[in-house]
């Protein structure tokens, strides 16, 4: 081959290539310039047309098309064409990373929400912005504090408590209440908190509500619950109120309501006297049954006794009868009982005032009536000093008796004695 055979060749492709790439360039400065021949920095490239501008990055394995970067009109897309990660690195550690399935990871290299960040996220303006559109600005200090807190499954604390910290405007915080739950036991305690919770060396001092994870038992204002004991109240009250507030008791029956019910009613609701009501609940083994026993505001106890029965008076009321094996009845002076029979000036009836009374009355004087008892009853210690006062009276009327019996004896002996 002679020369002008291999120059003739050369020219063509020489020809070609300046045409071809007469808009890239490598100036002496170290610029690079494609689509451009005045690059503006190290790397510049320029497509003249409105078609995208792309940078594509592949290997060997990338099938589909491997790393697409893309300017198009002003828009910039990362075009992960292969299922992986998207990592940037800073100093040669990783510090954010787009997982495959779309999570973005700060400081972790395995996200699983659409955001995961490992360690704290500061808003140093504009604060937070929920899905209501409610924004919060800060949770410490000021007034803009959460109005409520929603979660669809469980709010969960670590290993750490929950502070219910009072409003201070003035920049300061006072712990007000603690939550407490041990991961060991299994306990919940609610308490008044000091300065110490700040770093809990006691979290069950000054317990308000405590729940036992072991026993299954309550304490409110103790932490200590012996063991059968399911609700201790320390130094306090519990209130029940409302219209239908009772307190229920079962073993393990069927009934909804239980077997025993204490309530308390109002006047309105009893229609006569307010009160403590223990009542057989609706479902229990012997039905709906109302006052089983009754202790009215003015002391009054009735058993099976509606209150709208109950007179002025007395303190007891019982359905059914009593039945006991002693009953003791004091007096509150001894004028209340029968000796004035035996006085020297008692004026005895007459047996024919007696007898007259009887045949008119039907009953001693004195005595109620049979009609009087149905009507009012009978005052046990009332009616004890008056049968005590007739057996006197009966008595001295044997006396007389005896004495004129005596008297007339005399006298026939006497009469026997001139015959």
């Amino acid at each position: 081959m002679n020369l002008k055979q291999i120059i003739a060749p050369l020219a063509i492709f020489s020809t070609l290539s300046l045409t071809g790439f007469s808009q890239n360039t490598f100036p002496s400065n170290g610029y690079a310039g494609i689509g451009t021949t005045a690059p503006n920095g190290h790397l510049e490239i320029k497509e003249p047309s409105n078609r995208a501008v792309q940078i594509i990055v592949q290997n060997s394995i990338s099938s589909n098309g491997g790393f697409l970067m893309e300017l198009l009109d002003n828009n910039i897309s990362f075009n992960l064409r292969e299922r992986g990660h998207l990592s940037f690195f800073v100093n040669g550690r990783e510090g954010m990373r787009l997982s495959k399935d779309g999570f973005v990871g700060v400081g972790t290299n395995n996200p699983i929400h659409p955001l995961s960040v490992q360690g704290k996220i500061q808003s140093l303006s504009g604060g937070f912005v929920f899905p209501d559109g409610t924004v919060q600005t800060t949770a410490a200090n000021q007034s803009n504090l959460f109005s409520s807190l929603y979660a669809t499954d469980f709010i969960k604390v670590g290993n750490n408590s929950i502070y219910i910290d009072e409003i201070n405007l003035g920049g300061g915080l006072t712990p007000e209440n603690h939550i407490y739950a041990s991961n060991t036991s299994g306990d919940l305690y609610i308490n008044c908190a000091d300065p110490s919770f700040v770093n809990p060396g006691s979290p069950t001092a000054n317990t308000i509500f405590h729940f036992d994870g072991n026993k299954g038992g309550v304490g409110i204002a103790t932490d200590v619950l012996e063991q059968y004991v399911k609700l201790h109240v320390a130094d306090g009250f519990a209130l029940f109120d409302g219209s239908q507030a009772s307190i229920l008791f079962d073993k393990h029956s069927s009934s909804v309501y239980g077997q025993y019910g204490i309530e308390y009613l109002s006047t309105n609701e009893t229609g006569s006297l307010g009160g403590l009501n223990f009542w057989k609940p609706f479902g229990s083994n012997a039905g709906l049954k109302n006052y089983q026993m009754f202790i009215s505001d003015a002391g009054q106890v009735g058993i099976g006794v509606n209150p709208s029965e109950f007179v002025p008076g007395y303190k007891l009321f019982v359905d059914d009868g009593i039945l006991c094996e002693q009953v003791k009845v004091a007096l509150r002076s001894t004028a209340d009982w029968a000796d004035f029979v035996f006085d020297i000036d008692y004026k005895l009836k007459p047996l024919k005032e007696v007898k007259a009374f009887i045949d008119e009355n039907k009953h001693l004087p004195d005595v109620p009536s049979a009609s009087d008892v149905v009507k009012n009853g009978i005052n046990m210690a009332e009616m004890d000093a008056t049968l005590l006062q007739k057996i006197e009276e009966l008595t001295l009327y044997t006396i007389k008796q005896q004495e004129l019996i005596e008297q007339m004896q005399k006298e026939l002996e006497l009469l026997k004695s001139k015959q």
